[in-house]
């Protein structure tokens, strides 16, 4: 270590790191601001070279490790929504964290940053969810030593409880489409709890008499709708079908069979479930906006094909329990079920009698 004067920061911190075929030394230098940091950065390049740890560098900015973190994700097995998703977070982190060198980061810059996205919660909360995915990768290459990201407390926001429809909404709204070529759709979606990619990327070979199968899902990547795997392992599940989906799988497969007959050659996919009036994929946007116009005509809120899987959460919590309801939606762990779950004055009346029973004799 030595003073270098005349420079911005003046102390240097030097170690040797080896020797060239021509025996001369090969040293790594790190400049401070003062004798105290030198001697920090000193102590800290010794360990590192004692422990063969990377050297620290403090040439890597958060921004040069974020490109090089995204570029290695090409080399892993993530779903291609996933890897958009991870993108449109690293330039949304890139133009407030990018120029702090990685192992400066501190978690109040992370806060700072976080709160100054100003985007909807969940795109915020996911920005830090990939910058703490990538930390942890940077101390597994020995980087950094801690997980500033993880560290960082996360914008404090309202909370929304979304609350799932209720049985009159939903009857409502099958009633509205029970004409609509696509009304099979929406009763599997609540009967069900399906995602809509899973239902939209059903075959026919995946659906017997009273059960079906969900092995993938249709995702629109570049352009073009492709059958995926499903977004768990847990995800890919058996379904069973009570009598009512059953029929109307039943009836739609009929019409499918017309519609089939009267687009002759241009007819594209024979073995999905739900297609367009030429075999296409159905479109989420489609979905979508079909259900939209039933809620209208019904007179009733508006839900998205999303919030059958809440009805359908919260109707199975009611009657058989959260286990069960985590089962049938397929998620991974409990606490995805939770916030599904809408919890109605009649159940806590339940809940009430129900004790009443148990210790009022």
């Amino acid at each position: 270590m030595y003073s270098v004067p005349g420079r911005r920061r003046p102390w240097a911190a030097v170690v040797t790191v080896g020797w060239s075929l021509e025996g001369r030394p090969i040293r790594r230098a790190r400049y401070a601001s003062s004798e105290r940091e030198a001697k920090a950065m000193l102590l800290e390049m010794i360990a590192a070279r004692e422990t063969a740890r990377p050297m620290p560098d403090d040439r890597m900015t958060v921004g040069k490790w974020l490109r090089l973190w995204f570029a290695d994700l090409e080399h892993r097995d993530l779903r291609p929504n996933t890897i958009k998703a991870y993108e449109r977070s690293v330039r949304l982190l890139l133009p407030e964290l990018g120029a702090i060198p990685l192992r400066k980061l501190r978690s109040t810059q992370v806060e700072a940053a976080l709160r100054s996205l100003g985007h909807k919660p969940h795109t915020v909360a996911g920005a830090r969810s990939v910058l703490s995915t990538a930390i942890k990768d940077a101390m597994r290459a020995g980087h950094v030593q801690t997980n500033e990201a993880a560290l960082a407390r996360a914008p404090r926001t309202a909370k929304r409880k979304l609350v799932a429809p209720d049985t009159a909404t939903v009857r409502a709204i099958l009633s509205e489409l029970e004409s609509h070529r696509l009304s099979a759709l929406y009763v599997l979606l609540a009967g069900t709890g399906l995602r809509i990619g899973e239902a939209t990327g059903l075959r026919w070979e995946d659906v017997d008499d009273d059960r079906l199968t969900v092995r993938y899902q249709l995702q629109r990547i570049n352009g073009e709708h492709v059958l995926t795997d499903p977004k768990t392992d847990t995800a890919g599940r058996i379904v069973h079908l009570p009598p009512v989906l059953q029929a109307a799988l039943r009836a739609h497969k009929a019409r499918q069979a017309v519609e089939r007959l009267a687009a002759g050659r241009k007819w594209r996919h024979a073995d999905l479930v739900f297609t367009t009036a030429e075999g296409e994929p159905v479109a989420e946007s489609t979905a979508q906006w079909v259900l939209a116009q039933a809620c209208k005509r019904a007179g009733v809120r508006h839900i998205s094909p999303h919030d059958f899987r809440r009805y359908v959460a919260s109707q199975l919590a009611d009657a058989l329990g959260r286990d069960a309801a985590q089962r049938v939606l397929g998620h991974s762990a409990p606490a995805q079920t939770e916030g599904y779950i809408t919890t109605r004055d009649a159940m806590l009346a339940r809940a009430a009698d129900a004790m009443q029973e148990a210790i009022g004799g």
